[in-house]
């Protein structure tokens, strides 16, 4: 990729690259005007052109360790918990599948590249492998620490890193979607390290509770052997989380962005709410309670260096709370936000169960129908994916409003479908794409310091708890005949196309095909 400028985003830890209409019932980061933060009524912007974003805009593709690399046992590379994970629990995974050759792009990579060069991206995002670097230690999801309490050696790693690769690496990402690791491992229990309380998944736990995103119907009934406690290891967990990416960004600045010219922030996922009862006010509420639980979680404490106070009023003495030194090092720890966006969901208000776990604290229940029964968007192949562009508006400018209007750089967008095999023609997920980025125009327009779009993702790969049984690709790989071979589908026409890209596929391969002539 030497004819272009292309920026690295590397996650280290992970993946690695007013209110007005009723009032508010507890302020969740003292908005700064009375505008709405969502558009009453917002219209899809007319297609999208690459002459409609600004010239330095980043357009990449991105990609994660475990889901793509493969070469498992490789150069003295160790485990992280996801290999072990796969090894002794394939039944969790829907085809008994794992990452150990993925698309086997630890070996593939110098043909991979220029196809990303050949589609008109600038940029790619991946992964770093804590235990291909260092191989003594299990690490824990997407390349997390096992141990929660690791701060010193996750800044120990970091870097390392730095030192290694800041020559060349200009954007850091050190933590991709916290959310996942602490909700996801320590409080549905549905990823490892499996935790939760006993009982949290079933019954009336898993009733009328807050449950958003991905997997979130794998946890239905589901026990921890290994057990744990839904109501105060979630909160641990994103704050080690929060306090490592601090002290990794803190060891950065202080000793090597003057001399190598980079930059370090963090990814968030969230979805976008809309209350599934639009004249209930207690709906309203829940849809801010909602993306306090999410987003708030994280940017509250990067921005302000404290949690929403709708958590912590809720959550009490179960949300540890920051010392003056660790608050001065967490607010302001990010050049930029990495934003996860994919869907959006209802939610709705529910009484508040005292059982003390994060999915009852809030206090509200998600739903992908609004009362009076209209879905939110169009259903893909997974449950919980339902297509709504207009969700990538709202929480942008969301953000613009609510925490200072940070650099933002769209690090995950993309959309689902069932794996059948090659069929080249993925018709939504070009108008999945094509509509996402039509708002981005619109709302870097309206002040929002939007820089990149990253495709999630730039070949089909191992889906986690799906494993290979959905893709999200632009390039389709050959599973089916264990051959990994790869073909461009209609979406990396479509954007080669948006992109204006003139550059040929200048190399022999016999294991892609990307002709499109």
């Amino acid at each position: 990729m030497a004819t272009k400028e292309v920026i690295f985003l590397l996650a280290l830890f992970a993946l690695i690259f007013i209110h007005v209409s009723y009032g508010q019932e507890d302020p969740i980061d003292d908005p700064p005007d009375n505008d709405p933060i969502e558009d009453p009524a917002p219209t899809a912007p007319k297609p999208p052109t690459r002459d409609d974003f600004p010239k330095d805009f980043i357009f990449g593709t991105t990609s994660s360790a475990y889901q793509f690399e493969g070469a498992a046992r490789d150069h003295g590379k160790g485990d992280s918990i996801w290999d072990v994970f796969t090894a002794n629990h394939s039944d969790k995974v829907k085809d008994g599948s794992n990452g150990d050759i993925a698309e086997d792009f630890y070996h593939r990579y110098p043909e991979d590249l220029p196809i990303m060069q050949y589609l008109g991206f600038n940029a790619f995002r991946f992964s770093i492998s804590w235990p291909r670097i260092l191989p003594s230690e299990i690490i824990y999801n997407f390349y997390t620490p096992y141990l929660v309490q690791m701060m010193d050696d996750f800044r120990e790693y970091a870097e390392l890193c730095f030192s290694l690769f800041g020559d060349r690496v200009k954007k850091w990402i050190t933590i991709n979607e916290p959310w996942s690791y602490s909700t996801l491992g320590y409080a549905q229990g549905i990823f490892p390290p499996n935790r939760c309380s006993k009982g949290a998944n079933k019954g009336l736990n898993r009733q009328f509770t807050f449950r958003p995103g991905r997997f979130a119907s794998y946890a239905d009934n589901v026990e921890c052997p290994n057990g744990g406690n839904s109501g105060t290891e979630p909160y641990n967990v994103s704050h080690n989380l929060l306090l490592s990416h601090a002290a990794a960004v803190k060891v950065y600045r202080e000793k090597y962005q003057k001399i190598q010219n980079g930059q370090i922030g963090i990814s968030l996922c969230t979805q976008w709410y809309k209350p599934r009862n639009k004249t209930y006010y207690k709906d309203q509420w829940a849809k801010d309670r909602a993306i306090a639980w999410m987003y708030g979680w994280y940017m509250a404490p990067l921005t302000f260096g404290r949690y929403p106070r709708t958590m912590v009023k809720r959550v009490g003495d179960r949300l540890p709370k920051f010392n003056e030194e660790q608050k001065a090092m967490v607010k302001g720890s990010a050049d930029f936000i990495g934003l996860n966006y994919y869907t959006a969901s209802y939610v709705a208000h529910t009484a508040c169960i005292e059982d003390n776990t994060y999915m009852n604290d809030p206090c509200a229940f998600v739903s992908n129908v609004s009362a009076t029964g209209e879905a939110i968007g169009n259903k893909t192949y997974l449950d919980w994916l339902y297509v709504y562009p207009n969700g990538i508006n709202d929480i942008l400018r969301y953000g613009q409003r609510m925490y200072k209007n940070p650099p933002i750089y769209i690090t995950e967008n993309g959309v689902d479908r069932q794996n059948q095999g090659l069929d080249p023609n993925d018709l939504l997920r070009k108008e999945y794409h094509e509509n996402h980025l039509a708002f981005i125009p619109k709302v870097i327009e309206q002040g929002v310091n939007v820089k990149g779009y990253f495709v999630w993702s730039y070949m089909d790969n191992f889906e986690w708890l799906d494993g290979y049984t959905v893709n999200f690709g632009l390039i389709y790989v050959d599973h089916q005949n264990n051959t990994l071979n790869r073909a461009c589908k209609d979406s990396a026409k479509w954007f080669k196309n948006f992109l204006g890209s003139k550059q040929p596929l200048d190399f022999n391969t016999t294991y892609v095909n990307c002709d499109m002539n």
